[in-house]
């Protein structure tokens, strides 16, 4: 794998992508992101997936593939959430999904 730069097209469709659907209601799916910390979420979590990938050892990134990228994007993005939201309730909310989400993986 490539070092993923942060203005690639690759990797700014990735993360668009990824927030589109997190930050939008989809059929299933209600975004758990209330508005107010959209801006920086998007921020800490893009920078923190650069910082991981361009991290990695290069015999690691020989063995990502997207979907585990995408996963630990995610990831990165629910950790920032949960720091970033004000009430319990929130919080609560962020770790309970992604409790469930990793537990059907």
């Amino acid at each position: 794998m490539k070092e993923l730069e942060k203005n690639s097209i690759e990797s700014s469709e990735l993360v668009e992508q990824t927030f589109r659907f997190w930050f939008s209601d989809n059929e299933h799916i209600r975004s758990p992101f209330p508005n107010y910390i959209h801006s920086a979420l998007r921020h800490l979590s893009t920078e923190g997936f650069y910082e991981w990938v361009n991290g990695l050892k290069p015999e690691a990134k020989d063995e990502l593939n997207d979907e585990a990228i995408g996963e630990k994007f995610e990831e990165i993005i629910f950790e920032n959430a949960s720091k970033l939201v004000k009430t319990d309730d929130e919080k609560t909310q962020f770790s309970i999904r992604f409790y469930v989400e990793s537990a059907i993986l």
